[in-house]
């Protein structure tokens, strides 16, 4: 039987009805509709899974779940339509170990695509490879306060105007050591330095005001006494600790 331009609707991996064209060859065609909810951040946030364990998943729903479909494509009832919703919850409960209900209730959750780990770590070290390169342009002997031993440059600034004043020139380099292992270095390197514990991270700044520091109030400080600034860093592979120096010139 050849069917084209033919749109039915199917439960597919988030148990939503969505619609398909079904060309020459339909199972192909509903295999390749449920392997789409790979790719739904909605599905893939209720277990954590492969891009490869989701894809041989899918492809088992398909075929277990197939001979309704056809059945469905021969009579195009609500009835059939229904047995082939039933058999693909079924299928994607015991194929990826979660519960009907949980599937049912990803559909009312907002409609994100979803990003692999795979993906993630490749764009890492897309990150991490770029950064590299642009680590060689940097100087950073201009710095005036200790740099974390075996980090990497990331970026620098100039001082710029700003509002009749200026910014502090400043560096940032990324280290693969954890932010206590660097907290501790810089408490022993800055001693003199006040020290505040952000949401942001860790500040030693040269001088700062009594009590808490809040970047809203107290950005005059950070814009005019050299710092440090200890952060996560995000997104840069291997690398786990951000740090901005805030210096003078020589």
């Amino acid at each position: 039987m050849t069917i084209t331009n033919f749109f039915y609707g199917l439960i597919a991996a988030t148990a939503l009805l969505q619609p398909l064209a079904v060309q020459a060859n339909p199972q192909e065609s509903f295999k390749q509709q449920m392997l789409e909810g790979c790719e739904d951040g909605r599905f893939r946030n209720l277990r954590d899974f492969t891009d490869r364990q989701c894809y041989l998943g899918m492809t088992n729903v398909a075929e277990k779940c197939y001979g309704k479909f056809s059945a469905f494509i021969e009579d195009q009832t609500e009835s059939n339509k229904k047995a082939v919703g039933e058999c693909v919850l079924e299928m994607l409960s015991k194929e990826f170990n979660v519960t009907k209900q949980q599937i049912n209730d990803a559909k009312n959750a907002t409609s994100y695509s979803y990003v692999s780990k795979e993906g993630v770590e490749e764009f890492n070290e897309m990150m991490s490879k770029g950064m590299l390169e642009n680590s060689v342009n940097i100087d950073v002997s201009k710095v005036t306060l200790p740099i974390f031993p075996g980090a990497t440059p990331l970026s620098t600034s100039e001082m710029f105007e700003m509002d009749e004043s200026k910014l502090l020139p400043a560096i940032i380099v990324l280290s693969k050591q954890q932010k206590e292992k660097v907290f501790e270095f810089y408490k022993k390197q800055l001693p003199n330095y006040k020290f505040y514990s952000l949401d942001l991270g860790m500040l030693f700044i040269e001088k700062g005001p009594e009590g808490e520091f809040d970047f809203s109030k107290h950005f005059d400080f950070y814009r005019t006494y050299p710092h440090v600034m200890i952060s996560d860093a995000q997104y840069m592979g291997d690398y786990k600790t951000s740090i901005e120096i805030g210096y003078r010139k020589k």
